[in-house]
């Protein structure tokens, strides 16, 4: 049930903001999560791989307007992604996005 939930909202995330918001990307990780405490991590691992992928494209988009403060407080929140995928049991290349 759960799931479903997660799905709907992010197909109306989807629809209302697109593929390469990072709500839609919030709404990604949130599916990817519940897949993981559901032990059903291949359901969960691909969703992964965009989540990072749009948040770096937004750092890097937004990278010149936004204020040092502001680019510490995204960056760190990336790295926090990172380590806790990379903390996981799931066991994927993640170099692809750090490159």
């Amino acid at each position: 049930m759960r799931s479903q939930h997660h799905k709907q909202a992010l197909e109306i995330t989807k629809s209302t903001q697109g593929e390469q918001h990072p709500d839609y990307a919030a709404s990604l990780n949130n599916l990817a999560w519940l897949y993981r405490y559901q032990a059903k991590p291949g359901r969960g691992e691909p969703l992964f791989r965009p989540v990072l992928s749009i948040q770096r494209q937004v750092l890097d988009r937004n990278a010149g307007i936004e204020s040092n403060r502001q680019q510490m407080a995204n960056q760190a929140n990336v790295k926090h992604c990172l380590s806790s995928r990379l903390s996981t049991p799931w066991h994927w290349e993640t170099t692809v996005f750090l490159q």
